[in-house]
């Protein structure tokens, strides 16, 4: 998500941190649609992975371990 970067850029993290749940979600419906989908997969876990260094960035330590597990 490329918004999210931006804010996330601009240190805007808890703007990013809302930009990357909503990308989660996304991806994770698509995967729930398709459960096959390589694609899918990739995104749940690509948007996982920014979603855990946006909470990090925006001192949420414990919520980014726990996006992580």
């Amino acid at each position: 998500n490329k918004r999210a970067e931006n804010l996330q850029d601009l240190k805007q993290f808890d703007k990013s941190v809302e930009m990357y749940s909503k990308g989660l979600e996304f991806a994770q419906n698509m995967l729930k649609a398709d459960p096959n989908s390589f694609l899918a997969k990739r995104d749940v876990a690509i948007t996982s992975k920014k979603l855990a260094q946006a909470l990090d960035d925006a001192g949420k330590s414990k919520e980014s371990l726990e996006m992580l597990n």
